[in-house]
């Protein structure tokens, strides 16, 4: 069995945190969630299982908790990235031209947030805490939601507006990418965050939570840009302060840890693991 998601269960509980109490109650007992959890606990319980794979740490752990599964029969393989698509940009213009079609300043530092369902990736808390960020900073929202009217107008509430962009789903993120200086998703719940990834292999530094899997393979030197509590307004604009002042160079070694996480080197662990239990 390979999880990607952790165990549902799991998911639900933590649903709370964007779903509120009635929400989270509501969507654990329909039928859909009813059904997901009785066929994970089968799956996961049955005596003929012979491995686990997690796509991080953060679900391996959570699926023996759950599921009460040894742990010599679970293994963590992180998931790749493809490096030809993301890669950090070679040509200004790209920039240029994406910053005028979303009406952002050449001058203006820019944060990138990609993602759909955005209350669970926190982009609540990155809107709250946009006012708090000096140096008149964009935040482009890539994505769609069914809430996204709802965001728009507390951005505005908050007199921080015109400085939060909505761009709606792009065909090609990677020239989001090319136009930012850096990436933010504080998410509530993120089994592992292909688009952290994706964001580095671009030479973005990558602001993420404690409870996003990939923050397991951030760099040291990153670690500074990791929300522990992403509900805390002020911990995530604080955090925002040191990946604005991040170094220039970071954009080498955020690549140089994408680079380690080839679609190859997945294949050859993969492999590995069944070639054992063969």
């Amino acid at each position: 069995m390979r999880s990607g998601g952790g165990a549902h269960a799991s998911y639900l509980r933590a649903a709370r945190k964007w779903r509120g109490p009635l929400g989270a109650t509501a969507m654990r007992l329909s039928p859909y969630h009813q059904v997901q959890m009785l066929v994970e606990r089968q799956a996961f319980r049955n005596p003929a299982l012979k491995r686990v794979i997690a796509v991080s740490n953060f679900v391996r752990d959570d699926l023996i908790r759950e599921f009460n599964l040894a742990p010599e029969k679970t293994m963590t393989i992180y998931n790749g990235v493809d490096l030809d698509r993301f890669q950090p940009a070679t040509d200004s213009s790209q920039r240029e031209v994406v910053r005028q079609k979303f009406v952002v300043p050449a001058s203006a530092r820019v944060v990138a947030f990609v993602g759909n369902g955005f209350a669970r990736k926190g982009l609540g808390f990155l809107i709250e805490a946009w006012p708090l960020v000096a140096g008149g900073a964009f935040l482009l929202v890539v994505g769609s939601d069914r809430q996204t009217e709802k965001f728009a107008r507390r951005a505005h509430a908050l007199n921080v507006g015109g400085r939060v962009v909505f761009t709606g789903p792009q065909p090609k993120v990677e020239e989001i990418f090319h136009a930012s200086d850096a990436f933010a998703m504080p998410s509530l719940f993120e089994p592992f965050g292909n688009v952290v990834m994706e964001a580095m292999a671009s030479g973005l530094p990558a602001l993420t939570s404690a409870f996003s899997g990939v923050a397991e393979v951030i760099p040291p030197s990153m670690r500074g840009f990791r929300v522990d509590n992403p509900d805390d307004v002020g911990e995530v604009a604080l955090r925002l302060g040191a990946l604005f002042d991040a170094p220039k160079s970071l954009a080498n070694e955020a690549r140089a840890t994408a680079e380690k996480f080839t679609w190859a080197r997945y294949a050859k662990e993969l492999n590995a693991l069944l070639e054992s239990i063969g």
